[in-house]
């Protein structure tokens, strides 16, 4: 859209009617410029905003409801667990402002991982235009099993798409993927291992939260080291631990 003015109506807006005719014409230049870099501004927002919601919709995960969690839901009771929460707010804000880094939420099955990750992820959503991607590993490499068979393959494409794309991705439940076999820390298979590098070579140099039951040592023994030096993080301040029992087994 095109805003059209006369020189007197710019000269009058501007507080410029005394000007000569090519100094109004110049201002009016000016306004103009403004107004078109305004109007891209918007629209680039717009994208941005839509990226988003398409990124946050292509979300692969197990439990319904799961996206649902935000920081004043998460119920910390003992200050190991207020003192995680606040360590995962920190995170999101670095992440907002612009840090990148890979950040690793490690424990026990049901100390509250999952949902600390997803609060970051839509703290990140409200205040800022990341586009944000949950993707349970499990999950992930069930379709890539899938495609390999020849069934499906659209789907396992589209996944990685926006695995590449997204400018974060939590990646939920990585180590679990092994759990089934005989050995739980039984090395990954190298099928399962090609996916994941693949996967995590093209997000360098972008943001990723993984949450895991594995320790860092049996990451160690199912993971080849050049797929854990892209996915691990040796900075604390990037690794919040979690401790206790399964809540969801004793709120059972």
């Amino acid at each position: 859209m095109v805003i059209m003015q006369s020189l007197e109506e710019i000269a009058k807006e501007l507080n410029l009617t005394n000007l000569p005719k090519d100094r109004v014409e110049r201002a009016r230049t000016i306004n103009m410029a403004k107004f078109e870099a305004d109007s891209n501004r918007k629209i680039n927002l717009m994208y941005l905003k839509s990226k988003q919601k398409a990124m946050y919709r292509g979300s692969v995960y197990n439990e319904m409801g799961v996206l649902e969690s935000h920081f004043a839901d998460f119920k910390a009771d003992t200050y190991e667990q207020k003192a995680n929460v606040l360590k995962a707010r920190q995170i999101a804000d670095r992440i907002a402002k612009g840090e990148k880094f890979k950040a690793v939420f490690t424990g026990n099955a049901g100390t509250g991982k999952t949902m600390l990750s997803v609060c970051v992820m839509n703290y990140l959503v409200e205040t800022t235009h990341l586009a944000c991607l949950f993707v349970s590993v499990p999950k992930l490499i069930d379709w890539e099993k899938t495609r390999a068979g020849g069934t499906d393959e659209q789907r396992a494409i589209n996944l990685e798409k926006r695995i590449q794309h997204a400018d974060v991705v939590v990646w939920d439940d990585l180590g679990s993927e092994t759990s089934m076999q005989a050995n739980s820390q039984a090395q990954a298979t190298e099928f399962t291992q090609k996916v994941l590098f693949n996967l995590a070579d093209s997000r360098r140099g972008k943001n990723d939260v993984f949450t895991t039951n594995n320790t860092s040592s049996e990451l160690m023994r199912i993971y080849n080291p050049k797929l854990i030096s892209r996915m691990l993080t040796q900075n604390p301040d990037n690794l919040i631990q979690f401790k206790g029992k399964d809540q969801r087994i004793l709120n059972n």
